[in-house]
């Protein structure tokens, strides 16, 4: 069976054009060396690179493999089967889809210079892009690939700041293991950042914002940092009710735009001012607020309404959108006697301004699924609940609705959630067992992505 799951997934690239191999039409399949076959990792296949290791370990990008260079092409002349290329034109690639990207940048005929390994010592070599058959107009490399995949410890990263894959725009930090790392999963590669994880963090660019540790009620800490940003109460601040109390900030949601989102609360002011105990009198009003960590400011602040139920409306949850335009919040119920929160009941889009978005279907969106990022920049993911959960995606523009992932029950069986990269193919799904990368178009795994570690995005950012 593991021989049928590498013939069958190397035939997927090379026919969905997703391989780099340049072929005549009628030119029959390419059959693979046998010399390169028995130290070739089938990135799809966690037991091969993971080999039962039984500790937290991260499968890592570590270049694409030459199964073959191919006949008529620049790479026959200066490729070999087994060679293992990591940069070209000295920018890292780890993966396929990295290379993929990278050479998207070029024209056909554009000489580049490729480097990596072959036979254990390092090798540069110049090849000429070559036209994809299917696509004259794409530069292709001219050979048949398949990503390197090796398993690192956490423990053995590098720190942040110390080089990032081609697809950077997608990677995002994740609370792996009680580290907070830095993933890139087009490329599989990782970096570490500085800082204890906590329960509620958020992105904004590269850095990481979460509320800092302190007696003021509007402190948010980067991570990595020691001293805290404060943000003075706002006199004026757009969206904020006349006779609003001081301004509690709650918890980081995420970020839009350059600004990060956080959920607060004012304390309504009354004539009367404060009770016999000090405290505020009059309603609680619940906030989303806009706030600037490079300037200490507040932006914006903007009052959310009561439910249907007449509970105050709480945020709960935001997801960045891949342009950062824009960001969901999930909207939950406030019962102030109870101290307690329902689960998401709703969802609003807002811009960096802090205006809602109007889109059809937005109000049902929370009654579809448990929504888990932004699949593109135009569409939703969300995970359809019952004993084999589907996964589907909702347009924004459209307000329609398609199916995307089936499961099987054994998938399901140990299944806490799927997530999507942001680029519109590709998912992960967060399983007990291990997390996997998936092609949502093709409905086939892509490579693992983690065994052994305990696994949950950092909210707030893009997918």
């Amino acid at each position: 069976m593991r021989w049928l799951r590498y013939w069958s997934v190397l035939a997927a690239l090379a026919l969905a054009g997703a391989s780099c191999g340049v072929t005549a039409p009628e030119r029959g399949p390419l059959q693979v060396p046998d010399r390169v076959i028995p130290d070739s990792v089938n990135p799809t296949d966690p037991e091969a690179v993971f080999a039962d290791r039984g500790e937290c370990l991260l499968a890592v990008g570590a270049g694409v493999k030459v199964l073959e260079a191919l006949p008529d092409t620049s790479a026959q002349e200066t490729l070999r089967a087994g060679d293992v290329i990591t940069s070209v034109n000295g920018i890292p690639v780890g993966s396929l889809e990295s290379l993929l990207s990278l050479t998207a940048d070029f024209r056909v005929g554009d000489l580049v210079e490729v480097a990596g390994v072959r036979n254990g010592e390092p090798f540069t070599a110049g090849v000429s892009l070559g036209p994809a058959p299917e696509d004259p107009a794409r530069p292709i490399v001219g050979f048949i690939p398949e990503t390197k995949i090796e398993a690192a410890s956490p423990a053995d990263l590098s720190p942040v700041g110390d080089g990032s894959g081609v697809a950077a725009g997608y990677s995002r930090p994740v609370n792996l293991g009680g580290r907070i790392l830095r993933f890139n999963p087009l490329d599989s590669s990782w970096r570490q950042y500085p800082g204890i994880p906590t329960s509620r963090m958020a992105g904004l660019g590269a850095e990481l914002y979460t509320l800092a540790a302190s007696d003021h009620p509007r402190a948010v800490l980067r991570m990595g940092d020691q001293g805290a940003t404060v943000f003075e109460q706002p006199s004026d601040v757009a969206g904020l009710p006349a006779g609003s109390g001081e301004i509690v900030f709650e918890a980081v949601l995420g970020s839009v735009g350059g600004l990060l989102l956080i959920s607060a609360r004012a304390p309504g002011v009354s004539e009367g001012g404060t009770d016999d105990a000090g405290a505020s009198s009059g309603e609680t009003t619940y906030l989303l607020v806009g706030a600037d960590p490079a300037a200490g400011e507040i932006a914006w602040a903007r009052p959310l309404p009561l439910s249907p139920r007449g509970f105050p409306w709480t945020a709960v949850s935001g997801y960045r959108s891949p342009a950062g335009d824009r960001i969901l919040v999930g909207m939950a119920e406030e019962d102030p006697a109870l101290s307690a929160r329902t689960a998401v009941l709703t969802y609003l889009v807002m811009d960096e301004m802090g205006r809602a978005l109007s889109r059809p279907g937005l109000e049902d969106l929370a009654a579809a699924g448990v929504v888990t990022g932004w699949y593109d920049d135009d569409s939703l993911l969300y995970v359809e609940p019952a004993v084999v959960p589907r996964v589907a995606v909702w347009n924004f523009s459209s307000g329609e609705h398609k199916a995307l992932l089936a499961m099987t029950e054994e998938e399901a069986r140990d299944l806490r959630l799927v997530t999507p990269v942001g680029d519109g193919r590709h998912l992960l799904r967060i399983q007990d067992s291990g997390v996997t990368m998936i092609d949502g178009e093709q409905q086939a795994v892509v490579r693992p992505v983690t065994r052994g570690c305990s696994y949950s995005p950092i909210g707030g950012l893009a997918g």
